[in-house]
């Protein structure tokens, strides 16, 4: 039990949203362990002033504190979202950013190793921010310049999980779906994604330099 009242107490917030009295509001709430690049890719579309296609329902795979499902729903007003991690600690921090904001019967949270454990319904879009490192060589190197490299975060070694996802989009997208991603440029370009699954067209990237990520847009043909 004071496990759980610790890690909910050291939790943080990212506010979607602000009044005009300078209040904050729409909160997601993260702990350090989950922030992962969320946020920063929320600021990038925010920033870029880049809007998504416009759609009824998203998934987003991997979601961790679930920043990037949370902020298209927030952006165009879903009313399904559905958020899939293997990951167990991330139910006490969705589930509070779920309650705060009255989503709980607009939100679905799945335990999942990739898709292996899903069979609710289809969606309009899959995001993600999957690992951006395919190798335990690439991994080291990393850990090497930074000790806090959390391999569960950064590694998918032969790209399993992407393999996981990609491969079963045609399992959770309805006709004409989305899969936007957020990933490396050199581990993990463009090519390496249509080349999991072909039927992918790639509709658009945007480039995140300085940092060494980008995100694209796919659509399931």
């Amino acid at each position: 039990m004071a496990s759980f009242f610790y890690f909910y107490y050291i939790m943080n917030a990212f506010y979607l949203e602000k009044s005009l009295l300078g209040g904050e509001k729409i909160p997601i709430y993260y702990t350090p362990e989950l922030k992962g690049g969320g946020i920063f890719w929320c600021r990038e579309l925010i920033n870029k002033k880049y809007y998504l296609p416009k759609v009824n329902s998203a998934m987003e795979m991997g979601c961790g504190a679930g920043f990037m499902g949370f902020y298209i729903k927030y952006l165009q007003k879903l009313k399904k979202l559905v958020l899939i991690d293997n990951y167990e600690p991330v139910t006490q921090v969705i589930n509070r950013t779920v309650k705060e904001n009255s989503w709980e019967n607009e939100v679905e949270l799945h335990i999942s190793n990739g898709l292996d454990e899903y069979s609710s319904s289809r969606v309009d879009i899959v995001i993600a921010n999957p690992p951006h490192l395919t190798s335990v060589d690439e991994f080291k190197k990393i850990k090497k310049l930074n000790p806090a490299a959390d391999e569960r975060t950064l590694l998918d070694e032969g790209l399993s999980l992407h393999t996981n996802f990609l491969g079963k989009l045609d399992k959770v997208l309805n006709p004409n779906g989305y899969v936007f991603l957020l990933e490396n440029k050199i581990a993990i370009p463009p090519e390496v994604i249509l080349g999991i699954n072909p039927k992918l067209k790639l509709l658009d990237i945007i480039d995140h330099t300085p940092s060494m990520t980008y995100s694209a847009l796919y659509q399931l043909t």
